[in-house]
């Protein structure tokens, strides 16, 4: 079997980066070639766990105490991240996820 370039893209805090990583290292124990994209934020933590690194906007910091309030709030928090995080950045984030899934067998989210 031809081995593959698998792209998984994601957002978001470290249970949605966990499951990514389950995938990748099951990937890649099948011999194929994975790229991670996401937030700057788990550059080291990603290419530590022997994976390939790729920022993708926008740099979201699940860290960032006020950030996390603002989402997190019942009533408007889904609408806050996406008009003043996720949309702003949209036409970057694509630039960027461009020139990976061309050099990539599959794509994820």
């Amino acid at each position: 079997m031809k081995k593959k370039t698998i792209l998984l893209t994601l957002l978001g805090s470290f249970g949605d980066l966990h499951p990514m990583m389950g995938l990748a290292a099951a990937f890649k124990s099948h011999g194929h070639a994975v790229i991670i994209a996401t937030s700057e934020h788990y550059h080291s933590y990603i290419k530590g766990a022997g994976f390939r690194f790729q920022p993708v906007t926008p740099n979201l910091d699940p860290d960032d105490a006020e950030l996390i309030d603002a989402v997190l709030d019942p009533r408007h928090g889904p609408e806050r991240l996406y008009k003043n995080h996720i949309f702003p950045a949209l036409e970057q984030s694509v630039h960027d996820l461009l020139p990976l899934a061309a050099e990539a067998d599959a794509v994820t989210e």
